[in-house]
């Protein structure tokens, strides 16, 4: 009836203890429908394992009432070791966790880690037992238990084989100095992007000359992989003495379209340190 109103509702556990719900912050009626809508914050403060008896008291002095029953469950803690940096995929739940999710005792479920980028997982362990990284966990609940999660954040490593190219003195006039190589490697955890700049110039390198001998022309280096570089000082110039250091960082590669970094969702994406080797050429 579109002229009785819901006035009021009450919430009796099973120890027979009644209280008031508050409208407007534990229930509200949709004021297109009329229907009663209880908050979830409520809901979710009910114990586990318990059922409450909601009475609704109408307008025109009539009550009605209904069961809400919270079922048993065995809760899974995840703690994760540095926060944020991996979760769990329940396959039960469908859902992805980095706290906790709830499944009933006794049933069957996978468990499998998911590690945010520039993270690797080291170790995971149910109630302190260590378990197999290379397999899912498949457990059978009856109780509430921890599953620790120890991961490390990745690092990129960059080393060049020379650090200093000397070219030498020649007379006004001379013939270009031989041009002169170095190699850089990636000896850190991950694939980097090479990126080369002077802090001393507008250019990468004003008074010398650079190019790629060997290695991927897009500058993505892989684990252990190498490229050579080519330098000579550039012809013509005036006398006087060149000295100028090429910075060679090795760091993040480009985001592919939605990926996420660790810790963006509070707005401070975490991202290791880049690499830089300086290169002194003289």
């Amino acid at each position: 009836d579109a002229e009785v109103d819901i006035t009021g509702v009450t919430a009796q556990n099973e120890q027979g203890e009644t209280v008031a719900l508050t409208k407007g912050t534990e229930y509200r009626v949709s004021a297109r429908t009329g229907e009663l809508i209880i908050d979830n914050d409520y809901m979710s403060s009910l114990p586990l394992n318990s059922t409450t008896q909601l009475t609704v008291t109408l307008s025109d002095g009539t009550t009605g009432t209904f069961l809400i029953v919270v079922p048993e469950v065995c809760v899974i803690h995840i703690v994760c070791e540095p926060a944020g940096a991996a979760g769990l995929y329940c396959d039960a739940t469908g859902i992805y966790r980095e706290n906790e999710f709830y499944v009933k005792p006794g049933d069957s479920i996978t468990l499998d880690y998911a590690i945010t980028r520039y993270y690797e997982l080291t170790g995971w362990a149910v109630d302190g037992q260590e378990m197999d990284l290379e397999h899912p966990l498949e457990l059978s609940p009856m109780e509430d238990m921890t599953v620790t999660l120890s991961a490390r954040m990745m690092s990129f490593g960059l080393e060049a084989d020379k650090t200093e190219l000397e070219f030498g003195s020649v007379a006004v006039g001379y013939d270009q100095p031989a041009a002169q190589e170095f190699t850089l490697t990636n000896t850190g955890d991950m694939p980097l992007q090479l990126s080369f700049d002077n802090m001393e110039s507008s250019e990468v390198l004003k008074n010398y000359e650079f190019t790629l001998v060997s290695g991927p022309e897009d500058g993505v280096l892989e684990l252990g992989q190498s490229t050579t570089i080519r330098v000579q000082p550039k012809a013509d110039l005036p006398a006087g003495e060149y000295t100028e250091t090429l910075n060679v960082t090795g760091g993040e590669l480009p985001l592919e379209p939605n990926a996420a970094r660790s810790g963006e969702e509070e707005g401070e994406p975490v991202t290791p340190e880049t690499a830089t080797v300086p290169v002194t050429l003289s």
